[in-house]
């Protein structure tokens, strides 16, 4: 049987504003369940460059706030680094998986906090 589907509900609270790359644009930000308790203090989210939600959060700043819908995915370019510097630093395989979101919808700018 199949999983299901890999999205994730959940409220976005930026960390700062969104920094552009060629592609779109990334920004740190909280991750907060629909009641608005704290699920993930920080973390990387993606917005690819020109897409709704890549355009809805353009502007927004540090405490801004939205409801989100979002794909996890792994950071590879962070499990390469971990690969090539565990042997000076056997540490960094016992780290937490190193995963950001993809943001793919952007639902309301207004949130719930705890």
């Amino acid at each position: 049987p199949g999983l299901g589907y890999n999205y994730v509900d959940f409220q976005l609270e930026l960390m700062e504003k969104p920094f552009p790359v060629s592609d779109g644009s990334f920004a740190y930000a909280k991750v907060r369940d629909w009641d608005g308790e704290l699920v993930v203090r920080k973390k990387r989210m993606v917005f690819v460059k020109d897409t709704p939600p890549e355009l809805a959060v353009r502007n927004l700043k540090g405490g801004d706030c939205v409801r989100a819908l979002g794909i996890p995915r792994l950071n590879l370019a962070l499990v390469s680094w971990r690969a090539r510097n565990s042997t000076a630093r056997p540490d960094v395989l016992g780290w937490n998986l190193p995963y950001e979101i993809i943001v793919v919808g952007v639902y309301a700018s207004e949130c719930q906090k705890d």
